[in-house]
This record gives structure tokens, C-alpha cells and sequence, in this order.
């Protein structure tokens, strides 16, 4: 019988049943989570060390997507005739969501293969590694949310009560990166290949996903595709819009908590499955 003090010396027998997957993978969670000192401290290190003797530190990267920012709406404002004072609003509130999404999917490819010595020779949840980079990226984020605070000063604009629903859509977003990182993490510790193919996909879904344009400049049927069915822009409009001083959209949010709940369920099986076998994957 599986019990909370054997959940990490199971039998392989008993992983093979959907009901031992889901008890190992939920225990191997909610002790990840309790020990949220470690992969805090942890996530702290990692950026310290990153940018050891900088003087910007963890800053380099926000300035970085700020010169980007402000050197790409200067161009494709024009391109697409859009007024400045809105597209550069509009373009940061995106952008910046985008890079907290795939920094969480491209690490997620080697957070469990990035800690090889740790996993080979230790017995802990794994889902520490998870919520280290998770935590992380969401640092990173809340760092770079400083660039859209000087455009609105810039530009005179005013933030909105809205801006609450960043909270509810950053919890959403976390809860849908948690299960990503499980799934990635356990599909490339076993497959190299997957990595590849997710870095592929990414930069094809950066162009096609409402980041650089807006949704209303496509009609009819290409919209139902590269909007309504991306399920990636609804996870990017309900932290956009609340920081764009909208509530997120009702579709938006349903979208991503349905995703959400299909997505775990589906790590859960496959993370508690092969649990076990991740000291001789990595």
C-alpha cells in the first residue's frame, strides 16, 4: 500500500495504476510546496550568481526587453499605422507575459535534467525543481513590469483598479506553468528530442499568437485560429488586459482554467508514472 512516508520507495507495480501515479505525484507536490524556503533561497541564488559583479544585476534583462520595446514599436507602429502612445502600451502589456511564458516552457526542458548530481544521489520531490524556475521567471516578470510603469508615466496614462486581475490571472498562469514544468521536464528527461521541437514550436507560436499585432487586424475564419483557438494568447490576455488596465475576458480566463485542469491531470498520471525512473533518465 502507497503511504505518505514510502511515496518516494514505491514499487513499480504500483505506479502502474492511474490511482498510485496520482498519490505519488500529489504527495511529491504538496512536499515540494512545503519546503518552499529551499526553492525560494534557490531561486534567489540563481539570479545572484547570473549576475555576479554586474551592476544592474537581475536590471540587465529589463533594460534589454526595454530597448527592444521601445526600438520595435518605433518601427512596426509605423508598419502596421498605429499610434505610438497606444501601440507601445499595448505591445509591452504582451510582451512581457510572452517572456514569463517562455522562459517557463524552454526551462522547463531541463529542469529536472539541469539537476542530474541532485536527483541521481538524492531522494526529495522533484517538484522543487519546478517551483525553483517557476519562482524565478516570475521575479524576472514582476522586475520587467518596471518598463510598463515608465511608459505610462511617459505617456501620461493612468492605471486602473484592473490591474487587480493581475493576481488572479498570474495564479491561473503559475498553476498551468506548474504542470508544463512537470510534463516537460519528465517527456525531456526521457526524450532529448523533445527540447528541440520545443524551442521550434515556440518561435513559431510567438508570431502567430497577438504579441506584435493586434487581434482585430485579422477577420473572419484566421481569426478563430490564430486567436479564439490559441490557447496561448488566453493565457497571455489575462495578465495583458489587467495590465493594460482591462479585466480579462470571461473566455479568456474559462479557456485557461479548462486548460489548466485537463493539463494537470494529464502531468499528474504521467509525472507519478515515471517518478521513479528519473534518476536514470537524467
Amino acid at each position: 500500500m502507497l503511504t505518505e512516508h514510502s511515496v518516494y520507495y514505491v514499487s513499480p507495480s504500483v505506479v502502474q495504476t492511474t490511482t498510485g501515479a496520482l498519490r505519488v505525484a500529489r504527495r511529491d507536490i504538496i512536499d515540494g510546496a512545503r519546503r518552499w524556503p529551499l526553492w525560494v533561497n534557490l531561486a534567489w541564488r540563481d539570479i545572484r550568481q547570473r549576475y555576479t559583479r554586474t551592476v544592474f544585476g537581475p536590471f540587465w534583462l529589463t533594460l534589454s526587453s526595454a530597448i527592444f520595446l521601445v526600438a520595435f514599436s518605433l518601427i512596426y507602429s509605423k508598419l502596421f499605422n498605429q499610434d505610438i502612445r497606444t501601440y507601445l502600451p499595448y505591445l509591452t502589456a504582451s510582451f512581457l507575459p510572452w517572456i514569463l511564458f517562455s522562459s517557463m516552457v524552454t526551462e522547463s526542458c531541463t529542469a529536472f535534467t539541469a539537476e542530474k548530481g541532485t536527483i541521481s544521489n538524492w531522494q526529495f520531490p522533484y517538484s522543487i525543481c519546478v517551483y525553483r524556475l517557476l519562482y524565478r521567471n516570475t521575479i524576472v516578470f514582476l522586475h520587467n513590469v518596471l518598463i510598463l510603469l515608465v511608459v505610462y508615466l511617459v505617456f501620461g496614462l493612468a492605471l486602473s483598479w484592473n490591474i487587480l486581475w493581475l493576481l488572479p490571472g498570474l495564479a491561473l498562469f503559475g498553476t498551468n506553468a506548474l504542470w508544463i514544468g512537470l510534463l516537460l521536464g519528465t517527456l525531456c528527461a526521457r526524450f532529448r528530442d523533445v527540447q528541440p521541437l520545443v524551442a521550434s514550436l515556440l518561435q513559431i507560436t510567438m508570431f502567430v499568437t497577438p504579441i506584435f499585432w493586434r487581434p482585430e487586424m485579422l477577420g473572419g475564419g484566421k481569426r478563430a485560429v490564430f486567436v479564439d483557438g490559441n490557447i496561448v494568447y488566453h493565457a497571455i490576455v489575462i495578465i495583458r488586459d489587467p495590465l493594460l488596465g482591462k479585466s480579462p475576458p470571461t473566455v479568456s480566463l474559462a479557456v485557461t482554467a479548462a486548460f489548466a485542469m485537463v493539463g494537470i491531470a494529464v502531468a499528474l498520471v504521467l509525472y507519478g508514472r515515471f517518478r521513479h525512473r528519473m534518476p536514470f533518465w537524467v
